[in-house]
Order: structure tokens, then C-alpha cells, then sequence
């Protein structure tokens, strides 16, 4: 069976880097763009996954104090989704600024 589909890739995003040196000259060496490189978050991320919810809301919500490279990673999470946008021709409505923790506005279309 056949789908008819072409895939592509936009990017990529190494995920839970921690700066070794082969990690680095690896990331050199990938044939995408790389917009942003995300470090070890396994508690953030297990955090989400326990509570089912979103990196923001589980910062928001769950964790009793902010933690400074947590916000960044959120912030980072908001360029590659503006990253994202821009290689899809999309704009999106009402951005928030990166590694914004307020309570979203509603967005209606």
C-alpha cells in the first residue's frame, strides 16, 4: 500500500544534550538547521508525564519554585515553535514572548 505522502525534515532538535565534546561536534554535523538544543530535563519532563500535562503548565502549576533553566528551556520550546511557523508559512495569531508563564489568552479564529 501506498500513502501518496512526501515527508521532509524542517529541523532538528537534540534533546537531553549535556555539552560533551562528541555531542557538540556531532550537532555540527547534522544536515538540518538546529534551532535549539534542549539539556537534560528529565525531571521537568517526568514531572509532565506524572501530572499529564504540558512543560508550561507543569512549571506553572506544579513545581513550588522557578527554576531558572526551566523557564529557558520554555523559552526555547517557544522557538522552535516559532521556528516551526516560519518553515510552514504560518503565522501564528498572538505569539507569546519566549518562556512566558502567564495563563494563555483564548485565541479564537
Amino acid at each position: 500500500n501506498e500513502l501518496n505522502i512526501e515527508v521532509g525534515v524542517l529541523g532538528a532538535v537534540p534533546i537531553e544534550f549535556k555539552g560533551t565534546k562528541d555531542q557538540n561536534e556531532i550537532i555540527e554535523d547534522v544536515p538540518f538547521e538546529v534551532p535549539e538544543v534542549i539539556g537534560d530535563r528529565t525531571s521537568m519532563m517526568e514531572g509532565c508525564w506524572r501530572h499529564q500535562c504540558s512543560a508550561f503548565e507543569f512549571v506553572r502549576t506544579h513545581r513550588s519554585r522557578r527554576r531558572d533553566y526551566e523557564v529557558e528551556t520554555l523559552a526555547k520550546f517557544d522557538r522552535i515553535a516559532r521556528f516551526l511557523e516560519e518553515q510552514g508559512g504560518i503565522t501564528a495569531p498572538a505569539p507569546p514572548e519566549p518562556g512566558t508563564l502567564e495563563d494563555p489568552e483564548e485565541v479564537t479564529v
